[in-house]
């Protein structure tokens, strides 16, 4: 967990001196896979 929130870190700084457009790619991005890392969770939950 740590190690995620050291890329996520990483990932906040860099987000922050990007541009405007590359930036709205990359929120895309992240909520792409946030949704995906979700979406597996539930799939785990379900197959217990």
């Amino acid at each position: 967990m740590s190690a995620l929130a050291e890329k996520f870190k990483v990932g906040i700084s860099l987000y922050g001196n990007t541009p405007s457009p590359a930036r709205d790619s990359f929120t895309r991005m992240i909520e792409g896979g946030i949704l995906q890392v979700v979406r597996f969770m539930r799939h785990l939950k379900a197959m217990r």
